[in-house]
């Protein structure tokens, strides 16, 4: 929950400072529910697409039913300038630890928003 709330804020801020790109949303149907993985479609675009999410990214492993109604929302945000120094080594290791670390937490594909 801590992160879904810093999220919120790290997006606020963003925008106070106006380095907020642009957000979108869609909303989407569960059309099936397993054991470890949920599968909701998604209209974008006049397009059906599908996105399967595991059961560790819901809060508290609490699934939904096939039918609920779920939204996804996205903000692009510019984030704040780093040294050239920092630049290139995170360019070097593909990210920083904490970039990594998020990364692994991260909606896995397909990911055809």
């Amino acid at each position: 929950m801590r992160q879904a709330g810093d999220t919120l804020q790290n997006a606020l801020i963003a925008e106070k400072n106006n380095r907020l790109w642009m957000f979108e949303s869609y909303q989407g149907s569960v059309m099936q529910v397993d054991d470890d993985s949920v599968v909701v479609t998604y209209l974008v675009d006049d397009d059906y697409i599908d996105q399967t999410y595991r059961k560790e990214q819901f809060i508290g492993a609490r699934l939904p039913k096939v039918g609920d109604r779920l939204a996804v929302y996205v903000h692009i945000a510019e984030l704040p300038s780093q040294s050239k120094k920092q630049t290139d080594e995170t360019m070097k290791t593909g990210g920083t630890d904490e970039q990594r670390k998020h990364r692994k937490k991260a909606i896995r594909p397909p990911r055809e928003f």
